[in-house]
């Protein structure tokens, strides 16, 4: 509790020496006795009367949200980020992404107080991209991607590059979702008809409505002569991927004693194997066409610790 004031009455027993207890006069005096006036001491219960309030969870630009405070009929204030409040309902709306701090004050009744509470606002992810794949075929590269959510999306620049360094915008493919909002799949696919010879390294650019953008991770594929192999990453750990396959390809690890480790038949024009149980060394990866081995690489499996 805090205790406001005790102006002239005290509880006190004993001698009191030139105005020793400030109260007003500079006379010596003996106390005998005292009395006690509760009207002049006023307390604060802080568990029911101080300002509580309660920051934001999840806060996300664009939003508005109620904020939480006691007792009633205090007065909200933003002291800094980026937001508005109502200062007398707390409705603050976040106007940027940030650190946020919002004051809540009670001047009336015999215990004025204030409190203040930080948060933080982020900026929304316009989709939540589910899958992105990349696979070699006769007519060029084909690009498949699913969405599981989108907000405010306006679609997709599909970019590329030789060196994914210096990126180029190939096509846009716009947002299947309704006015921008989605909160199932959608599947798309687009197909670079004309890939370089070579590395190509593709990557999404999503944009929404508002020209706020973010791209999805890079994927490479190999393309030129239908007997180019490409195996990478390596050194590897969980996983390899294997670009220019082509149907019924067969595919062989092998480990350094000639001892076959893992064996499938390509379905498609590229393939993502799984090495994760694997012991740590080396192992060499077979491509096999009509009985003639079309590729041959030394793999570099790395340990999981």
């Amino acid at each position: 509790m805090a205790i406001r004031k005790c102006s002239s009455n005290f509880g006190y027993v004993g001698h009191k020496s030139g105005g020793s207890m400030a109260d007003g006069t500079s006379a010596d005096a003996d106390i005998p006795n005292y009395t006690f006036s509760t009207s002049q001491i006023n307390v604060c219960g802080a568990s029911t009367s101080a300002a509580t309030l309660f920051p934001v969870a999840n806060a996300t630009v664009g939003n508005t949200y109620n904020m939480v405070a006691s007792p009633a009929g205090g007065t909200f204030t933003v002291l800094s980020g980026p937001a508005t409040i109502n200062s007398s309902t707390g409705a603050i709306t976040i106007t940027g992404a940030g650190t946020i701090q919002v004051r809540y004050q009670i001047t009336t009744g015999i215990c004025p107080s204030s409190t203040q509470v930080s948060f933080t606002s982020t900026t929304p992810v316009p989709i939540r991209l589910e899958a992105f794949h990349v696979n070699r075929t006769k007519n060029g590269v084909v690009l498949d991607w699913i969405t599981s959510k989108e907000t405010n999306s306006r679609g997709f620049e599909i970019e590329r590059s030789k060196d994914a360094q210096e990126w180029s915008t190939l096509a846009f493919v716009a947002s299947q979702s309704e006015n921008g909002n989605s909160i199932g799949r959608l599947y798309y696919n687009y197909t670079d008809e004309h890939p370089v010879a070579g590395k190509n390294y593709y990557r999404l650019k999503q944009v929404d409505y508002d020209g706020i953008f973010e791209y999805s991770g890079t994927k490479m594929i190999n393309y030129g002569d239908k007997d180019e192999i490409s195996i990478y990453p390596n050194p590897a750990k969980d996983n390899i991927h294997i670009d220019g396959l082509q149907v019924n390809d067969i595919v062989k690890i092998f480990d350094p004693s000639g001892r076959i480790v893992f064996e499938n038949t390509a379905v498609l024009f590229s393939a993502e194997l799984s090495i994760s149980n694997l012991p740590k060394g080396i192992y060499y990866v077979e491509v096999i066409a009509d009985n003639k081995i079309k590729a041959r690489e030394k793999l570099v499996k790395m340990g999981t610790e």
